[in-house]
């Protein structure tokens, strides 16, 4: 059991990868790709799959959904400084040595935590790409003469949707603080109570 757990501890990295970054990476790609290109390649994709452009697609969703997480923690350290009124504070930031400390020495502690900060991201993520994505489509349609109501409506909504997912994840970042907080607590418990570490190796502890 330790062993197999041990085995997903190690690819949690992919999940995040997957669901914070490449899921709204593919959504925002797949709004913005009819505006730049004629053909969509996306649709040319899905309905002819080639493994060499499905790679193309995922790189670029991976990537894209990168940079619309950047653009999300940019725009709340925005948010806060500019509700703070406080100047940014300059030099190197510090960093706090224990929670990759007990991240190794007690995964297990860790799970909830990293569950939903990969959850977070995923909201900032997906957050910006509608607001971007149906954004440019909105002004890209108004531009063009679009009157069909239907068609404004739901790039409206799309935009309102991701304004609400980002304002969402923002009021979450206090109570994310907080619970990475108690994690890092319970850890050190874990450590007082001499709890035996995880078992990388796939054994026991005491074997």
């Amino acid at each position: 059991m330790w062993k197999f757990l041990g085995s997903l501890v190690s690819g949690f990295l992919l999940l995040r990868d997957f669901f914070g970054y490449l899921i709204p990476g593919v959504a925002f790609v797949a709004l913005v790709s009819p505006l730049l290109f004629t053909p969509d390649p996306v649709a040319s994709i899905i309905a002819s799959p080639n493994w060499l452009p499905v790679i193309a697609l995922v790189i670029a969703a991976y990537l894209a959904g990168h940079v619309l997480a950047a653009l999300g923690y940019m725009t709340f350290d925005l948010i806060d400084w500019l509700v703070a009124k406080m100047p940014k504070r300059s030099g190197d930031p510090v960093v706090d040595w224990r929670p990759l400390y007990y991240r190794y020495i007690y995964p297990q502690i860790f799970t909830e935590a990293d569950r939903r900060d990969t959850i977070h991201i995923l909201r900032i993520a997906l957050g910006m790409g509608l607001l971007l994505g149906c954004g440019a489509n909105l002004v890209m349609a108004l531009l063009a003469g679009v009157t069909e109501m239907p068609i404004l409506i739901a790039w409206v909504i799309g935009i309102l949707a991701g304004l609400f997912m980002l304002i969402n994840a923002h009021a979450g970042n206090r109570h994310l603080k907080a619970l990475s907080k108690a994690t890092l607590e319970a850890a050190e418990h874990a450590e007082r109570e001499k709890l035996p570490p995880f078992p990388w190796n796939g054994r026991d502890a005491d074997s």
